[in-house]
């Protein structure tokens, strides 16, 4: 993990114990470190003061936080016995080191405890410390806030799992409450969970202690035969074999008070077992007292079954007709929202960052904004948004240039070439087309005519003029993503919605169509021909993919004639896929559940550095996905998020069941209760007296031709597993090698829900977020912020966008350490910085992207 923590480090070095402690009063140094720099710092022999100190000066008044406990043992104690008493707690003790005056007949040992969260209040962290000094018996002295520890020998890092504040806080609660006369357990727990978590993670964290007074929720049943064969741990328990510690006892508390019958089954079983000690009986009734309204996860309990069951509730496989809200969802004006996005916006533009995401609702005014800006690029998903687009500027007669639609020759072998070079994202091939035919040159195999000629030359003319305009250009997400550099005069592109797909590609190809084209390639080739020799070279590299080989092709496959290859592919029909596949930077074979064996490929793209500010807008942009993509392109972004706007009238969202593809196949339907239908694209003409759309899942994107229409959204688009299996592995992530789906618990970010799906949590997260993103595109084509139209949706999966549940109940648990979506914002210093950064990125290129020379001599130019 190599987390990092704070502490203070004093410069000077000792081999023994200091006789010069008066020399230690100041002189610290406040430092990041590691669990493997503290134990260096240990063997350099320097004084540690575990706190963060004001002007480096060692006394109380200048504490301003820590995340680390010193405890100093002296009194012959067994080290591994002390570690243990901290465990049953469910803390970990992180490093241990020997004191200088340890002998092998005699003990002198510090235990080290690290925090994932600094503590800034003095008086939390000395009670912190002084309750854990109670568990194990250490020196009760060393209590100050500001204390020194001398160094000593034999470091060692017992484990670099940092204690995390959400998981132990409850126990330190418990530990710091213990030996009071009078029980100030609710305003120590306040003081307590003031102390705020600022480390990013990817998965929320539960825990009975980040929740907010609620309504609490309320199960009436529970097969606790079911739970024993699920746990281990649990079935222990239930035969009083096991003796529970105190931090696993505390976390069944927690769940089974949520259980008719539950507090009485526990108490049972711990008389049963006849060894409990009387803090444990005390949670009994601490736990229920305390009014917390959300049951400790599963890693509190049992950790390693944490990745199947949410909590000790789900151990008995019971679908509860219950979802619990997690994070707040406030509903805001329009207007108000719209101003957020434009504040935001302002951010972006001066961030330190170069890449910055705008989660902005439908109705907001982003391409208001948008084409406003002067001298920027606007993408868009299609030629036909950027056609609106334009439209839109012509009417506000604002300066601009767009970039062509596709050519459309008039000789049919021509199209057809272009067409496919495209399709196997050869741009720069099809570039040397266009080239080609604009200079009247001879194109191998095809004869065009004069007209073709003026199509080329004017399709070119007009590329150029985009290229070099200083105004306002207009263009698609794949051009820009293709021929950055082209673009000379610009520095801050805007792409108006997700990117996701550009970023994350992937698709899939039947092994036995891509075998079927080689082979067709190997027996129309000459022999001993350098494009028979490249054919073999790619038969034998695609072959080893089908071993179950990760592939990269993209490297591996080293060409005589890339380019002559490639042309010979585009001068024949349907030969897109397997170039797709030769170019791409991962490809796996897989099996589909229809036994049909596929390659799956692709790759995670970066946004070319040429610009120095990237604004993305969407409404559907999820960090999640964009945390992995540009954690795996090594870049910080911005992800700022602008809230939820109030519908005028509120969507209805009916839970009961999930209108799956699958479902829809046996005949069945929900009622809908409007003229348009937007549901899976098979089953779009299947709703009886529903006229069909030609508007589905997958193509929802932009569609601005629902505006104010009422419309009902059918079921959920859930991705092929493989698809879903690739797209894990391109981001990352380690996937099992039989993935598995049951009936799960889902923790998405507002919403906590049952759905079949995945049981590995990162196939999980990525399959139901996926699916998110196709639901809350298709809600908001009929833009409920600004019109009243009338919108329900079908699907047992909860959007953040709906204003009323039916079929399952709503209960809200809000995790208050689940904190703001958004990411801090960090304002560049000056307009020079990104100067700088280009200079650099050019500097390394060799090349000024200004002086590129359209058509020639940039073998990246693309179309």
């Amino acid at each position: 993990m190599n987390q990092t923590f704070k502490i203070s480090v004093h410069p000077k070095h000792y081999r023994n114990k200091p006789a010069d402690a008066y020399n230690l009063q100041k002189g610290y140094t406040t430092t990041d470190t590691t669990l493997e720099g503290l134990k260096e710092t240990v063997y350099n022999g320097q004084t540690i003061v575990p706190s963060i100190l004001n002007n480096g000066y060692r006394k109380n008044s200048n504490f301003s936080g820590s995340q680390v406990i010193f405890l100093d043992f002296d009194d012959n104690q067994n080290p591994q016995t002390e570690i243990e008493k901290y465990k049953e707690y469910g803390i970990n003790v992180n490093m241990t080191y020997n004191s200088y005056s340890h002998t092998p007949e005699y003990n002198k040992f510090r235990l080290v405890i690290v925090l994932d969260t600094i503590i800034e209040d003095a008086i939390i962290y000395k009670n912190v410390v002084s309750a854990l000094i109670k568990v194990g018996g250490s020196d009760e002295a060393c209590k100050d806030v500001s204390r020194m520890y001398y160094a000593g020998t034999n470091p060692e890092v017992l484990t670099e799992d940092i204690n995390q504040w959400n998981e132990v806080k409850g126990a330190l609660t418990d530990l710091i409450n213990k030996d009071k006369k009078q029980n100030h357990y609710t305003r120590t727990y306040k003081k307590i969970d003031s102390v705020k978590n600022g480390v990013n993670t990817y998965m929320p964290i539960y825990n009975i202690g980040d929740c907010t007074s609620t309504p609490k929720l309320n199960i009436q049943k529970f097969n606790f035969d079911r739970a024993c064969e699920n746990s281990i741990l649990f079935n222990g328990f239930d035969k009083g074999t096991v003796n529970l510690k105190y931090a696993q006892l505390r976390g069944l508390i927690s769940n089974m008070m949520f259980v008719r019958g539950g507090l009485k089954y526990v108490k049972e079983k711990m008389i049963l077992r006849g060894d409990y000690k009387g803090e444990d009986w005390s949670l009994l009734s601490r736990i229920p007292n305390a009014g917390y309204s959300h049951a400790e996860g599963m890693s509190s309990f049992d950790s390693s079954i944490q990745d199947k069951f949410h909590n000790i509730l789900d151990l008995d496989n019971t679908q509860r007709l219950t979802m619990i809200q997690t994070r707040e969802i406030i509903k805001e004006n329009v207007d108000v929202v719209s101003e957020r996005m434009d504040d935001f916006h302002k951010k972006a533009l001066n961030s330190f960052h170069r890449v910055s995401i705008i989660n902005a609702p439908t109705g907001t005014g982003k391409s208001r904004l948008m084409i406003t800006q002067p001298n920027v690029i606007i993408a868009l998903p299609t030629h036909k948004l950027k056609d609106e687009l334009a439209e839109r500027m012509d009417a506000g007669n604002l300066p601009y240039v767009a970039t062509p639609n596709p050519p459309e020759f008039i000789t049919k072998a021509l199209m057809d070439r272009y067409d496919n070079l495209q399709a196997m994202e050869e741009s720069s091939l099809a570039s040397d087309l266009i080239k080609s035919v604009s200079d009247n040159k001879d194109v191998d195999g095809i004869e065009y005519t004069e007209e073709d000629v003026l199509i080329a030359t004017e399709f070119k003319s007009a590329l150029n003029e985009a290229y070099e305009s200083e105004v306002t250009v207009l263009t698609t997400h794949s051009r820009v993503m293709l021929t950055p550099k082209l673009f000379k005069f610009k520095d801050v592109v805007y792409f108006d919605e997700d990117i996701k797909e550009l970023l994350l590609r992937q698709k899939s190809v039947p092994v036995k169509n891509i075998m079927s084209k080689i082979s067709k390639l190997v027996n129309s080739s000459k022999k001993g021909s350098d494009f028979q020799k490249d054919v073999l070279m790619v038969q034998a590299e695609v072959s080893n993919v089908t071993g179950e080989v990760v592939g990269t092709l993209k490297t591996s496959c080293r060409f005589i004639d890339r380019n002559g290859f490639f042309s010979r592919l585009a001068s024949q029909e349907g030969f897109g896929q397997l170039a797709n596949l030769i170019n791409s930077a991962m490809s796996r074979f897989l099996v589909d559940g229809d036994s049909r064996a596929m390659f799956y490929y692709g790759e995670v793209k970066g946004i070319s550095e040429v610009f120095s500010k990237v604004i993305i807008f969407s409404g559907t942009a999820d960090k999640f996905f964009y945390d992995r993509i540009f954690y795996q392109n090594k870049e910080e972004y911005d992800y700022f998020h602008c809230g939820f706007a109030e519908n005028l009238h509120p969507i209805k969202q009916d839970l009961k069941k999930s209108w799956s593809k699958y479902t829809m196949s046996k005949g069945m339907f929900p009622e809908v209760d409007s003229d348009i239908v937007i549901t899976h694209k098979k089953y779009a003409g299947a709703f009886e007296g529903k006229e069909e759309q030609d508007v589905y899942f997958g193509n929802t994107e932009g569609v601005d031709k629902y505006k104010g229409l009422d419309i009902s959204v059918a079921g959920v688009m859930i991705e092929p597993v493989n698809s879903t299996v690739m797209k894990a592995l391109l981001l990352g992530f380690l996937t099992p090698q039989v993935p598995q789906k049951s009936m799960q618990t889902v923790d998405l970010d507002y919403f906590t829900f049952s759905f079949f799906t995945f049981e590995d949590e990162n196939l999980k997260q990525i399959e139901m977020r996926s699916a998110m993103t196709h639901l809350t595109q298709a809600v908001g084509r009929a833009r409920t912020t600004r019109t009243d139209a009338k919108v329900d949706l079908h699907t047992s999966l909860p959007i953040p966008d709906a204003d009323i549940f039916i079929g399952k109940k709503l209960l809200k648990s809000i995790n208050e350490e689940l904190g703001e979506i958004s990411t801090p914002f960090q304002e560049k210093e000056n307009d020079e910085f990104y100067v700088e950064v280009m200079d650099e990125v050019f500097k390394e290129s060799g090349e000024d992207y200004r002086q590129v020379d359209l058509f020639y001599g940039d073998e990246n130019y693309t179309l």
